[in-house]
């Protein structure tokens, strides 16, 4: 007793400390989300990106706060459309005298932590330690719980007290008599209800740990005595009325007391699409919980499959049907909620993060059935997929803030909780290979009875039938039986010496560094890219404390927080101009994708700039300094004298811009990578914003082709100056496989939507496109692995 007292007291001290590890170093120097940096990103196609829309659809006829406003909202216009505790709280701690940055993530870190805290306080009072730790470590390791804690997240408080109003309703219930202990856990569950309203209203936070806790109660009543106590019954009663009397006192539609947004419109069910919200929930779950998702849907199909393992009546299996039960109302009930008032995050990750760590413990050879591993697979697949091709999808569903194209993302190590989740299909596979394989041999060996055609193949491959079976008598089939002599003899050491729990220690290793990974890495990189902290850090560097700041197509309200100086904010074209020509030394912070527009004014205006950093993904910060090095990426492609260029070529594109030269390899091989560069020489304003196409027609078959954005998107051709001479340098990868060798015919040109730019004079290859001779892709290299 004594040593379950001591290990008891130790876990109470390293999960705070395990919740503290993920979610506060380098919060003070992490930037705040802004909403300026939404779309601000160099190389977007921002009418395709309308277009096409994110893979699950998060539109809105009303913006969305971002990190960066709500604090400067609540700081500044003293929103009250917020509910009462999350102004009372972050209004309160946004004032300590710490960095904003860290203060505005204090409620968020606190909460988020203490959450764990009461998770485990509970659950180990009716789960196995095992089956605890894993279910402490599936929560704290899931995208939501970390996105949430690292970042100002207002519903955090919702999430707290509707947690604690569900889990003091259950204890409750568990409480057989009427002593002091009943009508204490009563009076909990009635205060936290109110807490909950004050942070998430009458719909969510009252309605929703009540029908949680009913639900529960409906499904479990043969098994719970407590129904019998009319303090009971008298408490719900009082709980409903007080809920109907707070209600009765809000006034309008959307009273301050409902906290209710505008409708979106976009995710509203059509007679359509009568049920795209609940498939929009689901998505938002299963990123929210990543591959953890996958384990979640195994432990709901194992727990229906095998009842009797997870049986009500016992302590273990009373929590587990609550678990359910809160997961089924967290789905239905937030993704009603969203058809009706919006973006509400449901806290689906709590009981389906406990769900999946007691199955993990307790039965986690339901990974390794047929089904179990198939749905596990497909899942991490699917997830896997959507993720490598929308990096920007994982971070929208954890915070719930629609994002532009990202440049950050998951690397490699994402694959990690991948080969986790492929563990257990390897397995059987693996466990079945005797049988795979004899049934492959007879597969082939049955296939010359099976039809004439199979009779003459046989006949004509028999040389290399009798070279494989001699191969198989006196090679093969010794390796596979000295293999599989090894491979017993290792069972035997695995049975006797590794521990039975050996794949929940596992999966748990693989949780924990994916989620330090995501904690340390992915988290701080998406708020570099959607932060403009490191261009202010920047000026913070170089000012020497009467140097102006400026912000230009940008709010002022972020260089005010890093900084701690209010900005001048340029509204048009002679502003800028004025203020660039200053006499002293100015500094302007403004989006990347602005910097083609910038430097066509100051070209013609001729006002000098440098770009005196390197600038962040979406923004950059420039000034008029001369003494600095400058880090303007278009020094490198936008020249006042032409450059040299291996082939010379005098194609004129609409008397404005001439293709002078071109730099290309004239022999590489299948699977290669090669650049092409082009030099124009502009003569005159385009005002049409056109992209370059580049043509490699084959001998037959199809064309290769590289449509992109002229110099990576950051200088449109509207923004090129006259006399001036723009290089454009792009990569284009030859497939290993799918293209013919032979000598491809290369053309360049410039085209906008349908239309190509007309050549008016010069050497033309015809349908507008200039000739760039040959290249010859010849075969793929026997090493080559692309």
């Amino acid at each position: 007793m004594l040593y379950k007292k001591k290990s008891h007291n130790l876990m109470l001290l390293l999960i705070p400390l395990m919740g503290f590890f993920l979610l506060f170093p380098g919060i003070k120097n992490q930037g705040f989300l802004e909403a300026d940096s939404l779309n601000h990103s160099p190389d977007t196609d921002k009418k395709k990106k309308k277009e096409s829309g994110p893979l699950i659809r998060r539109e809105h006829n009303i913006g969305v706060s971002t990190e960066l406003s709500f604090v400067m909202n609540l700081e500044e216009k003293k929103s009250s459309e917020l509910p009462w505790a999350v102004q009372f709280i972050w209004r309160g701690v946004t004032r300590l005298n710490i960095a904003k940055e860290l203060s505005a993530r204090l409620p968020s870190i606190v909460f988020s932590v203490f959450l764990l805290l009461i998770i485990f306080v509970t659950l180990r009072k009716y789960l196995p330690s095992g089956a605890v730790y894993t279910s402490i470590i599936v929560v704290a390791t899931s995208p939501l719980f970390i996105s949430g804690g690292r970042t100002v997240f207002q519903q955090i408080p919702w999430f707290f007290f509707s947690t604690l109003s569900i889990l003091f309703l259950f204890i409750s219930s568990e409480i057989q008599t009427k002593n002091w202990k009943f009508f204490s856990s009563v009076l909990l569950s009635g205060i936290f209800l109110f807490l909950s309203f004050t942070s998430g209203g009458i719909v969510l936070g009252v309605s929703f740990p009540l029908m949680t806790a009913g639900a529960y109660f409906i499904a479990s009543r043969s098994d719970i005595k407590v129904y019998k106590n009319t303090g009971f019954y008298l408490s719900i009663i009082a709980s409903l009325i007080i809920a109907y009397t707070l209600f009765t006192i809000g006034s309008g539609k959307y009273s301050l007391l409902l906290f209710e947004t505008v409708n979106p419109a976009r995710v509203t069910p059509t007679g359509k699409l009568p049920h795209a919200v609940f498939f929009t929930q689901l998505s938002r779950i299963a990123f929210s919980m990543l591959f953890w998702f996958g384990f979640f849907v195994v432990s709901i199909i194992s727990i229906g499959t095998k009842p009797e393992e997870y049986n009500s009546g016992k302590p273990e299996g009373r929590i587990s049907l609550l678990m359910i039960w809160w997961s089924v109302i967290s789905f239905f009930f937030a993704a009603y909620y969203e058809m009706r008032t919006g973006d509400v995050v449901a806290p689906f990750f709590i009981p389906a993060g406990i769900l999946t760590g007691t199955v993990l413990w307790k039965t986690p050879k339901v990974f390794f059935t047929g089904k179990g591993a198939l749905v596990l697979a497909a899942v991490s697949i699917l997830i896997l997929r959507d993720i490598r091709q929308y990096p920007e999808t994982l971070v929208e569903t954890s915070l719930f803030i629609e994002l532009n194209k990202m440049t950050s993302g998951p690397g490699r190590l994402i694959y990690l909780p991948f080969l986790v989740t492929l563990f257990p299909i390897i397995y059987i596979l693996f466990a079945g290979r005797k049988s795979m394989l004899n049934g492959i041999y007879e597969l082939f060996r049955k296939i010359p009875d099976q039809s004439h055609l199979g009779w003459l193949l046989k006949w004509l491959f028999w040389p290399l039938n009798f070279l494989l079976k001699l191969l198989n008598k006196y090679m093969i089939s010794r390796l596979f039986l000295f293999f599989e002599r090894k491979i017993q003899s290792f069972s035997v050491f695995w049975k006797k010496y590794v521990p039975v729990h050996f794949l929940t220690f596992s999966i748990v290793i693989g949780m924990a560094v994916f989620g330090v990974y995501y904690s340390f890495k992915v988290i701080p990189s998406v708020h570099y890219e959607f932060s403009s902290r490191s261009i202010y850090n920047k000026f913070n560097m170089l000012n020497s404390g009467d140097e102006s700041l400026g912000v230009w197509n940008m709010s002022g309200l972020a260089s005010t927080v890093y900084t701690g100086k209010k900005s001048k904010v340029i509204l048009n074209d002679d502003d800028l101009d004025s203020f660039m020509k200053s006499e002293k030394n100015v500094y302007l912070g403004a989006p990347l994708n602005e910097l083609g527009k910038f430097d066509y004014l100051s070209r013609k205006r001729k006002f000098p700039y440098i770009m005196v950093s390197k600038p962040a993904p979406r923004y950059m910060l420039l000034s008029n300094r001369k003494d600095s090095k400058n880090f303007n990426p278009l020094s490198s492609w936008v020249f006042d004298k032409p450059q040299k260029s291996k082939f010379q070529i005098d194609t004129v594109f609409e008397k404005k811009v001439k293709l002078i030269g071109y730099d290309l390899p004239r022999k590489i091989n299948r699977g290669d990578d090669f650049n092409i560069r082009l030099q124009f020489e502009v003569n005159g304003h385009i005002s049409t914003e056109y992209k370059i196409f580049i043509h490699l027609d084959p001998p037959y078959g199809t064309r290769i082709t590289g449509d992109h954005n002229p110099i990576k998107g950051l200088l449109p051709t509207r923004y090129w100056s006259s006399g001036t001479f723009v290089i454009d340098d792009y990569t284009i990868k030859i497939p290993r496989y799918g293209f013919p060798k032979g000598n491809y015919r290369v053309f360049a040109g410039l085209f906008h939507s349908s239309k190509r730019m007309k050549i008016t004079s010069g050497k033309n290859g015809g349908e507008n496109r200039a000739p760039l001779g040959y290249i010859e892709i010849g075969d793929s290299s026997f090493f080559s692995c692309r």
